[in-house]
């Protein structure tokens, strides 16, 4: 690892010093831990406390920090290639670890929570299982191939759709602070990487089961940061660019810190060098300045689809401009010629399947890097860099509606929820998850916008049912 990988673990000790700072009152008196709301810190004072609801705190604050690591998703397997000189032991992505956590606490609370998202989540959760069962019998996949395929986004999604079930009462305030330590520290990092020009941090494990791919861009190096790709990395700084937007409407300090907040996150998109997260850093400013102008509050239920217009005159605009590819700086539109003739591959190979894998799909999951540990028989053999043709491939045309309908559910009650109670950081999420219709049209889909989307709709107990 480069030497200069100091210079990261620093900042991450100094976040690590605050976040303790911040949590060390779990133990003297769990009632004052922000994690936790009103009802749950009556349980949980000195002469109440009893074993079951400090466990319901635990679990509660575990559950938090660790839907953190699929947002920062660099993060953990950088700290553990530093700590064992190249190899990951855990890994960071795991979903199994989340529904452990999750159904831990449920049995210690013993209730669920108001899930307005339940009936598209059990749709969603009935047709994987049936999908599941239609490609075991009529593929050669393998259970653990099959797995990988789902796991690329079907799996995760009905996950998170479970997830509102659970009785976990999160403050904004707690998450906003945990979202800055690390934007702080990402962002320290992207700046190190664009200056020297160099990775900073690791590329990859001794196994291949982490790596970063395309971080050389025009003989310059991607500031993917601590995360998994420069694209991860330009997500985040988007989201945090929403939330820097929605502080510039308030007044004081906090518009101040707000400017501060959007021209950071803007440096941070700008030097991942694709283009597509400069595009959401514009497009994630822009629905949430729609969210507070009173004049424009009308028209926030169709901005997804606003987005996924402009999606498709990006691609338009592709087939007009292919060969006119000139240089190699951010205006080259080699990649998108590129795209173009991956979608055309897929959607001849699409359309050419039989009537029942059009409805169902063939199970493919996206393309891997040559060489990667665990490469599954479904991966496809290049890139697919769209997730609509990504979702018919995988699960087919019933899925891609499932998906859709499915999505469009989480917008509803998440636009409703930023535009009724202006919690900043609901309102980031929300224009972040607006885009997705934009980022899936020249790119695969991004299960970490759907993670950004469960931490809006668990902030703040209470406010969930009354939005939807």
């Amino acid at each position: 690892m480069p030497l200069l990988g100091n210079a990261y673990f620093a900042i991450l000790v100094k976040g690590t010093i605050i976040m303790n700072g911040f949590t060390k009152t779990l133990m003297p008196d769990a009632s004052t831990l922000p994690w936790v709301g009103r009802r749950d810190a009556v349980k949980a004072r000195p002469d109440h406390r009893t074993s079951q609801s400090f466990l319901g705190i635990l679990l509660s604050t575990a559950i938090v920090l660790y839907i953190t690591l699929f947002v920062v998703n660099g993060a953990l397997p950088q700290l553990e290639i530093f700590l064992t000189r190249g190899h990951i032991p855990i890994t960071a992505n795991s979903f199994q670890v989340l529904v452990l956590l999750m159904a831990g606490l449920v049995l210690f609370r013993r209730r669920l929570r108001n899930n307005p998202l339940m009936l598209a989540t059990m749709l969603l959760a009935f047709y994987v299982v049936v999908d599941f069962f239609l490609l075991s019998a009529f593929t050669n996949y393998s259970f653990s191939d099959l797995k990988v395929s789902m796991g690329s986004y079907l799996i995760p999604l009905v996950i998170i759709g479970f997830a509102l079930s659970t009785p976990i009462i999160v403050r904004s305030e707690a998450v906003v602070a945990l979202v800055m330590v690390l934007f702080v520290a990402c962002f320290c990092v992207s700046v190190l990487q664009f200056v020297t020009n160099t990775p900073v941090v690791a590329t990859e494990s001794l196994d291949n089961s982490f790596t970063i791919p395309s971080f050389i861009f025009g003989g310059k190096v991607r500031a993917f940061s601590l995360f998994q790709s420069g694209l991860h990395a330009g997500i985040f700084y988007c989201l945090t660019a929403a939330f820097g937007t929605s502080l510039c409407f308030k007044s004081g300090r906090q518009k101040v810190f707000g400017y501060i907040i959007v021209v950071m996150s803007a440096f941070g998109c700008y030097a991942t060098l694709t283009r597509l997260t400069i595009l959401g850093f514009l497009a994630c400013v822009a629905t949430v300045i729609l969210i507070h102008l009173k004049s424009t509050r009308k028209l926030v239920p169709f901005v997804p689809l606003v987005w996924a217009l402009m999606g498709a005159l990006l691609v338009a605009q592709g087939y007009y401009a292919s060969g006119q590819a000139s240089g190699m700086g951010i205006g080259n539109t080699s990649s998108l010629e590129s795209r173009l003739m991956e979608w055309r591959y897929y959607t001849v190979q699409y359309l050419g399947e039989t009537p029942g894998q059009l409805a169902f799909g063939t199970g493919t999951s996206p393309w891997r890097e040559v060489g990667s540990a665990n490469m599954p028989a479904t991966a496809a053999p290049v890139s697919i860099d769209n997730g609509y043709i990504e979702m018919l491939l995988n699960s087919g045309i019933v899925g891609l509606l499932l998906v859709v309908f499915f999505s469009w559910r989480v917008w509803s009650v998440l636009s409703r929820k930023a535009l009724k109670f202006g919690s900043d950081f609901v309102i980031a999420t929300a224009a972040i998850f607006s885009v997705l219709p934009f980022f899936s049209s020249i790119n695969d889909l991004l299960p970490q916008i759907f993670i950004m989307a469960l931490l809006g709709l668990i902030c703040d107990d209470g406010k969930l049912a009354s939005a939807s």
